[in-house]
C-alpha cells in the first residue's frame, strides 16, 4: 500500500499515522536498541504499517494484479500496484469512510507538521515535498497519478518503464479495480482489529 492507504488505515490515530510513514525509516526489530528512543504508541504504527505489507505481499488479489504488470515491469509491478489501489481508494472512498478524503488529508498533514522536529532527517525531506505539492490529494486523478509515477521513476533503475505505468492503468483500469474492492475491505477489517486489540495502549 502506498502513503494515503497507510494513513487512512490509521484511523486518524496521531502515533499510527506517524510510524506508519516512520517504517519506512526504521531498520530491523522494533525491539532492536537503536529504536528504543521511538515513543511505544508510534511503534504500533510501524507495526501496524508491517502488518499491512504482509497481508499485502501475500494476497491473491495482490499476486493477480502484479501478475498483469509483471512482464513489463518486473520487480516494480507491486510498486505501480501500492500507487494504483491509491488511485482507487480515493475512487471509492465513500464505501469505507463517512470522513471526507480532504479532512483525512488534513489531519495528516497536521499531524506531520505538529511532528516534524522528531522525524529523522530523511522522513523530514518527505514530508516537506509531501506538504508543499499535497501528494495525498491527488491521487483521486489519473494526471495525479502519473506525475506520481513520473517521480518515482526518476528514483528506481533506468529501464523501469515506471513512467509508462499510466497507460496501463488505463487499459486494465476494470481489471485492477475489481482486485483493489476485493482487497482492500480484508486489509481494512484487519488493520482495525489491530487497533481495537491495541486501544488500550494507544490511551
Amino acid at each position: 500500500m502506498n502513503f494515503l492507504a497507510h494513513i487512512f488505515l490509521s484511523q486518524n490515530l496521531e502515533p499510527l499515522i506517524i510510524g506508519n510513514i516512520l517504517e519506512d525509516f526504521v531498520v530491523g526489530k522494533i525491539s532492536h536498541p537503536r529504536n528504543q528512543l521511538i515513543n511505544e504508541k508510534v511503534k504500533l504504527g510501524i507495526q501496524l504499517h508491517r502488518n499491512i505489507d504482509s497481508l499485502t505481499d501475500t494476497h491473491p488479489s495482490i499476486s493477480k494484479a502484479k501478475s498483469i504488470l509483471y512482464p513489463k515491469y518486473g520487480k516494480y509491478s507491486s510498486v505501480l500496484v501500492d500507487i494504483y489501489f491509491d488511485h482507487f481508494l480515493t475512487l471509492n472512498w465513500n464505501k469505507f469512510s463517512t470522513q471526507s478524503l480532504n479532512d483525512c488529508c488534513e489531519n495528516a498533514y497536521f499531524v506531520f507538521e505538529k511532528n516534524y522536529d522528531s522525524f529523522p532527517l530523511k522522513m523530514q525531506q518527505l514530508v516537506d515535498s509531501m506538504l508543499k505539492y499535497k501528494w495525498l490529494n491527488h491521487y483521486g486523478s489519473l494526471e495525479g497519478i502519473g506525475k506520481s509515477l513520473y517521480n518515482v521513476s526518476k528514483r528506481a533503475l533506468p529501464g523501469s518503464n515506471m513512467e509508462k505505468g499510466l497507460e496501463d492503468l488505463i487499459i486494465n483500469f476494470d481489471k485492477f479495480e475489481d482486485c483493489f474492492l476485493t482487497f482492500f475491505p480484508v486489509l481494512k477489517q484487519s488493520c482495525d482489529d489491530f487497533i481495537h486489540e491495541n486501544s488500550k495502549s494507544l490511551i
